[in-house]
């Protein structure tokens, strides 16, 4: 093994750290919190995360792909607007789904600061890979993940995990490792080339912000409409749910990661894992909720039954939608998503009566319409030459 691949196996596995740590401390939430209390923190974990990736993911995308390009001012905008667009995302949502429940005062600064950690982090992770610095960004994954895995099994082991020490412990470490970042990120931005910066940053923004929402806003929505016992039960089972995005991951990346335009065998070996690992999954979820989540949460068996569709779908999906992203598909990667966040959202109401499974069917649809569409876009494209990367055009004085 050569020295220079050492790096990128340190950040491939700090890449599967991240969503096995969210896994391992799910069954401590589900025992800690009871259903309702993991309602609860589902829905503040969704307003979070969708405040900070509303712009984060595809500043994240864009500042890997074009920060080299980008003038000074422009990357001091992308940086500040995009940390101050998730601040106030997070207030502001806070403020409207105030009237669901009470808000301390401690959670609404956590929620806030967590939002701009979540944002910041993003953007400096794309810097420091436009700057090939892979090992930092190795550092703040192992970082956050492990803090936040060992500050639960302290809260839980001691007594004291509820929702809002749940949620300090998702929100300290990601802010150690934003700051990290930040510091770490010092230096990093060479001169900008002389080369435009244009081409569909906008639409690949706007994409990531749809793609984010598809999978977060389902969860901030529900609280009202099916009441926080299921919405834990739901939330239940998109955790388990994760674990095919987990599994397509490595798929996802060799597709980003391949020379000239990806080979299709990586979609199918892919979709081949997922529904292997579909089946045993409908085979074991039967004992395997209530065994590691306890008895209590058996009525979340078939929505997470459902969500093995769902799940497949999504992480099937996530993998064809690097190649969109590849062949620089932005408005067709953000129609889709579109498509798909309506699907989910407008099925949401008329199944709330089925509480969790109403839910998971919902998801699971708009998965669906996500893997389709992304799939019929890729085989009307086939026959297309590769897009090129968009370096080829002067910056205009």
């Amino acid at each position: 093994m050569s020295s220079s691949s050492l790096p990128h196996l340190f950040n491939a596995a700090g890449s599967v750290a991240v969503p096995l740590s969210a896994l391992l401390v799910a069954p401590l939430l589900a025992r800690a919190l009871a259903p309702a209390g993991r309602g609860t923190f589902a829905n503040d974990q969704a307003l979070l995360v969708i405040a900070a990736s509303l712009l984060a993911l595809g500043v994240a995308d864009a500042s890997t792909v074009h920060w080299m390009e980008w003038s000074r001012r422009r990357r001091s905008a992308v940086v500040w607007g995009n940390v101050l667009v998730a601040f106030a995302i997070a207030g502001v949502a806070v403020i409207a789904i105030s009237h669901q429940r009470s808000f301390p005062a401690a959670e609404v600064a956590l929620l806030i600061v967590g939002a701009g950690a979540l944002a910041a982090a993003s953007h400096f992770r794309g810097v420091a890979l436009a700057s090939g610095t892979v090992v930092t960004v190795a550092i703040e994954k192992w970082v956050s993940s492990f803090g936040r895995l060992l500050l639960t099994l302290v809260l839980f082991g001691t007594g004291n995990l509820t929702v809002l020490s749940a949620l300090a412990a998702l929100v300290l470490p990601q802010l150690a490792g934003a700051l990290y970042l930040a510091v770490a990120s010092r230096g990093l931005s060479a001169p900008a080339r002389s080369f435009s910066g244009r081409q569909g940053v906008g639409w690949a923004f706007a994409g990531s912000a749809s793609g984010s929402l598809l999978v977060n806003l389902d969860q901030l929505l529900l609280l009202p409409l099916i009441g926080p016992a299921q919405l834990g039960y739901y939330a239940v089972a998109v955790t388990l749910a994760e674990i095919f995005t987990t599994a397509a991951k490595p798929f996802r990346d060799a597709v980003m990661a391949a020379p000239g335009r990806p080979p299709a065998i990586l979609a199918i070996r892919a979709l081949g894992l997922l529904a292997l690992g579909a089946v045993a999954c409908a085979v074991g979820f039967g004992w395997a909720v209530p065994a590691v989540f306890g008895d209590e949460y058996r009525a979340a068996v078939p929505a997470a039954l459902v969500l093995i569709v769902g799940g497949v779908l999504k992480a099937w999906g996530y993998v064809l939608g690097a190649y969109l992203i590849r062949m620089r598909r932005y408005r067709s990667r953000l129609v889709i998503t579109t498509a798909a966040l309506l699907a989910d959202i407008g099925l949401l109401l008329p199944l709330a009566g089925l509480g969790a499974v109403g839910a998971a069917v919902a998801a699971s649809v708009g998965y669906a319409v996500l893997a389709g569409g992304t799939l019929v876009v890729l085989l009307r494209s086939r026959h297309s030459p590769e897009p090129a990367m968009g370096l080829e055009r002067p910056m205009r004085k």
